[in-house]
C-alpha cells in the first residue's frame, strides 16, 4: 500500500446516491451549494426561512432554502483480460493494468466511494469479480494474481459486463489495449451510457517500437496462437508503427464520436497522469 499512489477524480453529472460523499448529488440536505428555493410546507426548517424571498412572494407564502448535498458514487473498473493483454516488456500491460486497478481502488476509498472491478475475457468469471464496497484486502490479493496472470481467449465478455453495474450513475474505467473490432465498443459504450466512462487505453510501445531495422522476426496473436515469421526491414518497420498511429486516431475518433475521451497510457503507470486527465475535462 505505501507504493500505491491515489489520483483525483470528479464527476460532471450530479451524483444520485442517497449516502453523503465528496462529490456534488441530486439530493437536497445537509451542504453549502444553495440548490433552489422550496415552500416551508415542502422543507419545514424554519432556521432557513429566506426572508427576501418570502416579502417578494404575492401570495405571502414562507420560502426556505434548500441546499445540494454531496453524495458518495460508485467506481467500477472493466478489465479486458483476453490474450492481447498478454505483452510482455520492461513493465507488461498486466503489470500496469494491476497497478491501476490498486491506484484507483485506494482512490475511491479515500475519497469515501465504493469500488468494484469486473474482469473478462471470452466470459465472466468469479476469479475477476469484486463486487462494488469497500475490500482493500481483496483487491490486494487480485491485483497480485492479475500481475502474475496469462491472459487467454478474445474479448467478447465485455459485451456481457453491463449486467453486473448498478442502475445508479457510476464512474467506470473501461480498460483495455482495443485491439478488437471497433464495432464491439459500439454496441458495449450505448450500454453504459447512464455512468461515466473512461476508455484506459493500455499499450505497451515494446510491441511496435523496439522492433529490428532489419532481421528475420516471428509474430504471434496472443488470442489465436498464429505464428507468422516475417522479414523485418525499415519500410515494414515504418508500416507497423504507422498502423498503430492510425489505431490511436481511429480509437479517438470512435471514443469522441460516442461522447467520451480515451486515456493513452504506454509507459508505465503514474497516477499523474490519470489526474491531469480529470484535470481537463469534466465527464
Amino acid at each position: 500500500m505505501t507504493s500505491t499512489t491515489p489520483f483525483i477524480y470528479r464527476l460532471g453529472q450530479p451524483s444520485t446516491p442517497i449516502y453523503p460523499g465528496a462529490h456534488p448529488g441530486r439530493l437536497t440536505g445537509a451542504g453549502q451549494l444553495f440548490k433552489a428555493h422550496v415552500p416551508l410546507m415542502a422543507s419545514p426548517d424554519t432556521r432557513r426561512i429566506d426572508l427576501r424571498a418570502s416579502l417578494l412572494d404575492p401570495f405571502q407564502s414562507y420560502w426556505v432554502k434548500v441546499f445540494q448535498q454531496h453524495s458518495q458514487t460508485t467506481l467500477y473498473m472493466i478489465a479486458d483480460l483476453s490474450g492481447s493483454m498478454g505483452i510482455e516488456g520492461q513493465s507488461s500491460v498486466m503489470q500496469v493494468m494491476s497497478q491501476f486497478m490498486l491506484s484507483a481502488a485506494l482512490s475511491a476509498y479515500q475519497t469515501g466511494d465504493r469500488f468494484g472491478f469486473i474482469g473478462c475475457d471470452t466470459g465472466i468469471s468469479s476469479k475477476w469479480h469484486i463486487p462494488a464496497g469497500h475490500h482493500w484486502g481483496i483487491v490486494q490479493k487480485m491485483a497480485g494474481q492479475l500481475a502474475d496472470s496469462k491472459p487467454v481467449g478474445t474479448s467478447s465478455g465485455l459485451l456481457k459486463t453491463p449486467a453486473l453495474i448498478s442502475s445508479q450513475n457510476a464512474l467506470i474505467f473501461l480498460v483495455s489495449d482495443f485491439h478488437f473490432d471497433l464495432a464491439v465498443l459500439k454496441a458495449l459504450l450505448p450500454q453504459l451510457n447512464r455512468h461515466a466512462v473512461v476508455p484506459v487505453v493500455l499499450w505497451n510501445d515494446v510491441a511496435y517500437s523496439d522492433l529490428p531495422e532489419w532481421g528475420i522476426v516471428k509474430f504471434k496473436d496472443k488470442e489465436n496462437a498464429v505464428t507468422r515469421t516475417l522479414l523485418m526491414r525499415p519500410a515494414f518497420k515504418k508500416r507497423i508503427i504507422d498502423a498503430f498511429t492510425q489505431r490511436k486516431a481511429d480509437l479517438q475518433q470512435c471514443f469522441r464520436s460516442l461522447g467520451t475521451e480515451p486515456l493513452f497510457i504506454s509507459q508505465g503507470y503514474q497516477s499523474e497522469t490519470v489526474t491531469r486527465y480529470f484535470q481537463a475535462r469534466a465527464l
